[in-house]
């Protein structure tokens, strides 16, 4: 498993968890990346976007979040085409698509290689089309949003 978030202005740090991920387990990623991360980049406050994952949703993350203040986006399920973390992921997954390491340290470095590697402009043009991909879900009347296209047309 891995987890990462971005913003506008950069990225948090990226955990790449070997084996099955709980509430806890995932507080304790979002209390090291996220919390810290997110203030370096957004000192004024910021908004956080997940999906609805039973972890992301279960009682002791919800409670994590309200004891640090921590603002969610109201988001609806099922919908990784309007998720850019989910673009991100894609985008990673076709760039380490040729390796095939059964060596787990191996695959982790390439895996952080690969996040570091991600430019800025890859980010804010996931996080610019978010208007695009909210009124075409919308015009499509909530069914999948192709993003590739919309890529191909903006290059």
């Amino acid at each position: 498993m891995v987890w990462g978030a971005f913003g506008y202005r950069g990225k948090s740090c990226l955990k790449v968890v070997a084996g099955k991920m709980d509430s806890t387990a995932y507080v304790n990623i979002l209390e090291e990346c996220l919390v810290n991360d997110m203030s370096i980049l957004y000192p004024d406050g910021w908004t956080f976007q997940q999906d609805n994952a039973s972890i992301h949703t279960s009682r002791f993350t919800k409670s994590w979040f309200e004891s640090k203040k921590i603002y969610l986006i109201k988001w609806p399920p099922c919908s990784p085409d309007l998720n850019p973390i989910e673009m991100i992921w894609g985008i990673m997954k076709k760039r380490l698509d040729h390796i095939m390491s059964s060596n787990l340290n191996d695959w982790k470095l390439k895996v952080m290689e690969t996040w570091e590697n991600l430019g800025h402009e890859t980010l804010t043009k996931l996080i610019d089309s978010m208007t695009w991909r909210l009124k075409e879900c919308i015009r499509l009347n909530g069914d999948i949003v192709d993003y590739i296209s919309f890529n191909r047309r903006n290059k």
